[in-house]
């Protein structure tokens, strides 16, 4: 191969692999036809030996013929007396917009939920020094403002965690 091709080839597969380690594979890769992995077998100055695996893609309708037969259609799903409620109603108007005030600190991958007329955002992260949090704030949503509550046997700081109301 050519220096100018071999150069060319490594610029392209380094974008897919780390070509610094031996043993090393890539993620899997999709393209048009095929998922496909690579590896370096060895790699020295002006040689590289790689694999590669592919499995061929098949159309939805080749792949919904072969397992639609084996997808059970009578699901017995155990009825509930669980019910949504009612959301409050409100004084929206379409195609309207009101600037709702400030939220007390930023925060990002904190749990937020609606309950009794209340919109509550607890933990996270604060976007301010990217420290976990414990806070907790309600939106009231009738009177259009944020309420600090109590922390006192709170959960220690916490994020990306979800929470289930009993």
């Amino acid at each position: 191969m050519e220096e100018e091709v071999y150069e060319e080839f490594l610029k392209n597969l380094s974008k897919k692999i780390d070509l610094k380690k031996n043993g090393s594979f890539s993620k899997l890769i999709e393209e048009r036809d095929r998922f496909l992995v690579v590896g370096i077998l060895e790699k020295e100055n002006n040689f590289v030996k790689i694999c590669s695996v592919s499995w061929k893609k098949k159309s939805f309708s080749r792949w919904w013929q072969e397992e639609k037969n084996k997808i059970p259609y009578n699901l017995n799903f155990k009825k509930s007396d669980f019910n949504m409620t009612e959301l409050m109603q409100s004084q929206c108007k379409d195609d309207t917009w009101t600037k709702l005030p400030s939220y007390p600190d930023g925060r990002i991958k904190a749990v937020s939920f609606y309950y009794s007329g209340y919109m509550i955002v607890w933990g996270g992260i604060s976007v301010d020094d990217f420290t976990p949090i414990n806070t907790r704030f309600k939106y009231d949503l009738s009177a259009a403002n944020w309420t600090e509550m109590s922390t006192i046997n709170a959960l220690t700081p916490r994020f990306d965690f979800g929470y289930v109301l009993q």
